[in-house]
């Protein structure tokens, strides 16, 4: 929105704030000389809307190449409805000097803020000059130069079926000039006046005749919303010149957004994703869509997957080692020989009695074989293993014990 708030300073002299498309620009305005622009920050405007829109106090109304919540969006496309072939666009280069403001180093940078805002003004106000003379399209600065600011432009045209070229174009430049000094005898003392150009123009302003050009899109940047020029080009399919950018569909140059819409914003045509409170989006231009929802059902699923396989592997093995554990025992021996009540006889005269067999509590004092402990299995043997007392008052000493002569076999 447009504004012009007056703010008072310590000395004598007031400041002006000019705010121009977004750009707010402080111009003193003492007798004492040219205005100059400095740039301050934007004020902070409840409900705003951008590029002309007005607020209805619930949404923004946009003007119609405007549209978004607060108007920030261009248009994709804008037609003209000039034939082509059949339309012919001219040129013409005029210089005039601006006196109410004071050329500064920012405006040697054509991306400066103080820049932006000084073209934005020029044009609306040039707009407003030249718009009285048929076919007139625009105006593009070329050079800006110190003498307060001496600005060097193109004025565009449009010439449709013209009978005469040369005479038309003639006719145009003249009407270029008369029209710049009659604003110039209109304006009288205007050098400290802000809301206006201040021009001074030359008794021969025109600095390069008006010639036709191919350049259609200076046309369409010529047509195309303040801050939004450099996005535009011609499109001469259908018979027609259209002013398209990279958003307008069904065109070879359009940026393609997977999942998400073009938008012709002040920083160029950009992609906006869709659904991003529901979705990531791993790729360019709103492509490799991923949905959070599903994602995140896919970790808790993976989750219990690993929970369920982590349980089985703990009982399996805890089954395992119990069956072990089991087989263990009976492969030790650790409890036949308790269930059997008789004794063995040895053919030589041992006797193995199995005194703690039964239900009666053994009684390890005997002078039959025990254990002390509760058996363990030792497979390198050692300790742990049952020992065993053989009761040798129980051996019959008189059996003579027979032992074969040892021979000595020769193998041949």
């Amino acid at each position: 929105m447009s504004f012009t708030t007056i703010a008072a300073t310590s000395s004598a002299a007031t400041s002006k704030e000019v705010t121009t498309g977004g750009a707010a620009f402080t111009v003193p305005t003492s007798t004492e000389g040219p205005s100059t622009l400095s740039p301050t920050a934007p004020p902070i405007l409840t409900g705003s809307c951008d590029n002309g829109g007005t607020h209805d106090g619930i949404k923004c109304l946009c003007t119609p190449i405007f549209y978004g919540p607060s108007c920030e969006f261009s248009t994709e496309s804008i037609g003209t409805n000039l034939p082509f072939p059949g339309t012919i666009v001219a040129h013409a280069e005029l210089e005039v000097t601006v006196t109410n403001f004071n050329y500064t180093e920012d405006l040697m940078d054509p991306t400066s803020e103080a820049y932006g805002a000084f073209e934005e003004l020029f044009q609306k106000e040039m707009m407003r000059i030249y718009r009285t003379i048929s076919g007139y399209e625009g105006v593009r600065i070329g050079t800006l130069s110190p003498g307060s600011i001496v600005v060097t432009h193109e004025v565009f045209f449009t010439l449709v079926a013209p009978n005469n070229v040369s005479q038309d174009m003639e006719d145009i430049t003249q009407g270029l000039v008369k029209t710049l000094k009659e604003v110039e005898a209109r304006q009288g003392l205007c050098q400290h006046d802000t809301d206006i150009l201040c021009l001074k123009v030359q008794p021969d302003p025109v600095m390069k005749a008006m010639t036709e050009t191919s350049e259609l899109n200076a046309l369409c940047q010529s047509r195309a919303p303040l801050g939004y020029s450099q996005f535009y080009f011609a499109d001469t399919v259908g018979g027609f010149i259209s002013c398209v950018t990279a958003c307008t569909p069904s065109r070879p140059s359009s940026l393609e957004c997977h999942h998400g819409q073009c938008r012709v914003t002040r920083q160029g045509p950009s992609c906006f994703c869709q659904d991003e409170a529901f979705f990531w989006y791993s790729g360019p231009q709103c492509s490799g869509r991923i949905s959070k929802v599903a994602t995140g059902l896919g970790l808790v699923a993976t989750v219990l997957l690993l929970t369920c396989i982590v349980l089985g592997v703990i009982v399996a093995r805890d089954r395992r080692r119990k069956r072990m554990s089991s087989d263990l025992q009976l492969s030790a021996g650790g409890s036949w020989y308790e269930e059997d009540a008789f004794s063995w006889i040895s053919p030589v005269g041992f006797l193995y009695s199995n005194v703690g067999a039964g239900a009666a509590p053994r009684d390890l004092s005997t002078r039959s074989w025990g254990r002390s402990s509760p058996p363990q299995h030792h497979p390198g043997g050692g300790e742990g293993q049952p020992s065993f007392t053989p009761a040798l008052d129980m051996v019959d000493t008189s059996v003579p014990v027979k032992i074969s002569r040892p021979q000595v076999a020769t193998r041949l």
